[in-house]
């Protein structure tokens, strides 16, 4: 019995090293399990690793957790994302803290896939996670870094950055809806008054109200949008303060 034990664990020690020990100059799979599948030229395109010395796809991305292509170190986020962020997010910072991203684009709040950023309705949306080397991700969060940036005074202050930006964003997100749904009951409320007028009934001089309204929704919305992406940058240099990289 004492031999069955000795073993066991020698042999849990030595999975143990072997994970400690990946190389990550190659391409490689880490799958759920923990064992390690090294690829030859594995690369991500247009949503799938495909492994470019027989040009073949990877569907089955539930058993992945990490996956180190020639194009970047990325992480299986399905079970900690929410429903419209994408499955896979991409390193952004390797060190003692990982830091994780993944963006989607909208188009009035509407998933675009094929949306170009920098378009008239247009918003980036960040999603970020963060690890220790190769354990499960959390998502990031002011909550969920606090416990660990709190014994840097320096990251903190970015971190706390990172919340207000936050706050602002939903603010801003918010009064712009707010503005768009007062313009469209002033569409409304000018069509059925002056429809009553008859002859003096006039659709231009209708708009005009209702899009004086509009348009500060409009601005609400590049503020907020201003705001998400300055959240991302304090997230960003809270991790990098942290870590120490220069």
């Amino acid at each position: 019995m004492k031999t069955i034990i000795i073993t066991f664990l020698s042999i849990s020690l030595f999975m143990q090293v072997l994970v400690a020990q990946v190389d990550e100059s190659r391409t490689f799979m880490y799958l759920q399990n923990d064992s390690i599948v090294y690829v030859k030229d594995l690369r991500f395109e247009d949503g799938y690793f495909i492994n470019k010395s027989d040009n073949k796809k990877f569907h089955s991305k539930h058993e992945i957790r990490f996956v180190n292509a020639e194009n970047g170190f990325f992480a299986n986020v399905e079970n900690v994302g929410s429903r419209r962020a994408p499955d896979l997010a991409k390193r952004t910072i390797k060190a003692d803290i990982n830091l994780f991203e993944s963006q989607t684009i909208y188009v009035d709040n509407a998933y675009a896939p094929g949306a170009t950023q920098g378009a008239l309705f247009t918003k980036k949306k960040y999603y970020n996670y963060f690890n220790k080397g190769y354990e499960h991700l959390t998502r990031a969060s002011y909550k969920t870094l606090y416990p660990i940036f709190s014994t840097n005074s320096e990251s903190m202050v970015y971190l706390n950055k990172y919340r207000t930006a936050n706050i602002y964003e939903h603010v801003f997100n918010i009064a712009q809806w707010g503005a768009y749904a007062g313009g469209f009951y002033l569409v409304f409320y000018s069509f059925q008054h002056n429809s009553k007028n008859g002859s003096n009934f006039s659709p231009a001089r209708s708009l005009i109200l209702p899009l004086v309204v509009l348009l500060p929704g409009y601005g609400m919305r590049m503020v907020s949008n201003w705001f998400g992406a300055k959240k991302n940058e304090h997230l960003h240099e809270s991790f990098v303060i942290y870590d120490g990289i220069k």
